[in-house]
């Protein structure tokens, strides 16, 4: 599962901004893109894998997104049988920072 929280302190994206998370594979072929809400569940093999986010800060309105920005990632590995929750923390005008805890 992966999930957003949003940091308020040090400012916001003043017309909102929506936040997306893809998973590569260890070749980097990209196995899933996802606009993440709250939170979104992917079902992945096992083997390592790495996670990207970024924000689109909404221009106006969410109808019109300004370019990616934010940007983070790492790199994770799936044991069989195991479940991991990725965190993704998104502070405006910071890269995100991803934490990982297994379930």
């Amino acid at each position: 599962m992966i999930r957003t929280k949003i940091v308020t302190s040090g400012g916001l994206y003043v017309e909102g901004a929506l936040t997306y998370a893809s998973v590569s594979d260890r070749h980097g072929r990209v196995l899933v893109t996802k606009g993440i809400d709250k939170r979104v569940t992917l079902l992945l093999g096992t083997g390592p894998f790495r996670v990207r986010s970024w924000v689109r800060p909404c221009d106006g309105n969410c109808s019109v997104l300004d370019p990616p920005t934010d940007r983070c990632g790492r790199a994770f590995r799936l044991a069989p049988g195991r479940k991991l929750v990725a965190t993704i923390r998104v502070q405006a005008a910071h890269p995100c920072v991803i934490s990982f805890r297994r379930v």
